[in-house]
């Protein structure tokens, strides 16, 4: 790319549909998005990438912060030719969509936030550490392995410089900002995105609307894609 950031990703799906990018979260890869980009291909044209520090792209160091992170993202929305596609962001990635979205409006055709990270109440690594052992204690089996060989993966050296920016940024605030139609969507058991959070959120926000998927938690997306695949397709309908 041409900040010399390493960005790797996988494409996929009908290359005449609408665009979607998929971002995942801290310390993960895109291949948490597997379920929701095959549900996704027959009608969209679905962009995965491994944010910089994780998964199978580069280890930048010191390690990129959300608005760095962002700024590849919209590079590679550049690079792979994608026409204001609908950005889905899951924990971190939300973050990461918000910012491009108020970075470069014209890269944005929607903003899809899924559990996102920042509630005040778990302002420290040691609450989001505790929320985040209260949700593994109850995602699939299946999911927890995925999660823990992408942590390794990574190393600690890129989750750790990466937290502090990520706890740090002002969602809020930044959300205000965006100029396009905003979906907040959580797990109605989401220890880590609770439901209150969400409707701060969207109180910032001129017209979000908040979607609540039944009997799954912080990885509702992986556990349940169809809703949120329902989404992308509305929202890629016209009007």
């Amino acid at each position: 790319m041409t900040s010399g950031r390493t960005v790797e990703y996988v494409t996929t799906g009908d290359r005449a549909g609408p665009g979607v990018l998929l971002v995942h979260g801290i310390g993960t890869s895109g291949r948490t998005f597997a379920s929701l980009a095959e549900h996704l291909a027959p009608t969209h044209r679905v962009v995965i990438p491994d944010l910089p520090g994780f998964g199978a792209s580069g280890r930048p160091r010191p390690a990129l912060g959300i608005e760095a992170q962002a700024a590849a993202m919209a590079e590679l929305v550049d690079e792979t030719g994608l026409e204001r596609p609908i950005l889905v962001g899951h924990s971190m990635g939300a973050q990461v969509v918000t910012e491009l979205a108020v970075r470069h409006p014209d890269r944005a055709g929607a903003v899809i936030l899924i559990g996102p990270v920042g509630d005040p109440g778990a302002a420290t690594a040691l609450r989001l550490g505790l929320r985040l052992a209260r949700d593994v204690a109850r995602e699939p089996i299946r999911l927890n392995a995925l999660v823990l060989q992408d942590y390794l993966r990574g190393g600690p050296r890129s989750f750790l410089q990466t937290l502090r920016p990520m706890l740090d940024y002002p969602l809020e605030k930044r959300l205000a900002e965006v100029e396009v139609p905003v979906i907040l969507v959580r797990g109605d058991h989401d220890p880590i995105a609770p439901r209150k959070f969400l409707r701060r959120l969207a109180n910032r926000v001129k017209e979000a609307e908040i979607v609540e998927i039944p009997s799954v938690r912080h990885l509702a997306m992986a556990v349940r894609p169809e809703p949120v695949a329902g989404i992308c397709r509305r929202l890629s309908s016209p009007a």
